[in-house]
């Protein structure tokens, strides 16, 4: 849903009732046209599952419904999200690489990193 096609608005019928929808149907699948006041609980719907970023929250609603200025709004509405804003990382931090004196001869210093337990294979337990 990247692309910027044209919409094709139409009426479409629902099979199970008469009621009508204005459909884009540029997609293959329609898609219904969302009005204002249903847009913000769309969008909780399908952010609040997961909380995941813009671009996937606009995925998941573009490949379902239409509305004016969609990615606008939804990048608006996952940036105010507080719950997105608390559970963010704020700063990654590296550890440095230790320092480690040079030996003075050759295996006069040694260093081990221990593992384990490991599962066993072929009825061994270690390598």
């Amino acid at each position: 849903m990247t692309r910027n096609l044209p919409l094709s608005l139409n009426v479409c019928h629902l099979p199970i009732s008469a009621t009508e929808l204005i459909c884009d149907t540029s997609t293959g699948s329609p898609r219904p046209f969302v009005p204002h006041n249903f847009r913000r609980t769309i969008f909780e719907h399908f952010h609040n599952l997961a909380h995941p970023g813009v671009a996937a929250s606009f995925q998941l609603i573009a490949s379902r419904y239409v509305w004016p200025n969609m990615r606008k709004t939804v990048k608006d509405w996952v940036q105010n999200c507080i719950a997105c804003q608390r559970s963010k990382v704020h700063r990654h931090t590296k550890t440095p690489l230790g320092t480690f004196a040079l030996p003075d001869a050759r295996f006069s210093h040694i260093h081990v990193d221990l593992i384990g337990p490991l599962p066993s294979s072929e009825g061994k337990s270690f390598a």
